[in-house]
């Protein structure tokens, strides 16, 4: 992505599609995984869900390219595979 340069006369930034990633709603990236709405809403307060953009308190969006990292990074081989992360350690 190239660097944005003030383009406009009062120092704002101009910028084009293709300058920033698409943001989806959570609707838009609920159909886009295949899941519920509200799947999502859990994952965020779970904190185990993709990454997301708060653009206000009641403002929520995905970006594509999270949701595609997102996909990627929970791929698997194997049922097994799901088990070998051990998790958080117990300090005793």
């Amino acid at each position: 992505m190239r660097e944005l340069q003030p383009t406009l006369g009062n120092g704002e930034l101009e910028m084009n599609p293709s300058d920033y990633d698409e943001l989806l709603t959570q609707d838009e990236a609920a159909r886009f995984l295949r899941c519920a709405p509200r799947t999502l809403e859990g994952k965020r307060v779970a904190g185990d869900g993709p990454r997301f953009v708060r653009l206000s308190p009641r403002m929520i969006r995905y970006r594509r390219s999270d949701l595609e990292s997102y996909v990627a990074k929970n791929v698997r081989g194997s049922t097994s595979e799901y088990f070998d992360d051990p998790g958080p350690e117990d300090d005793d």
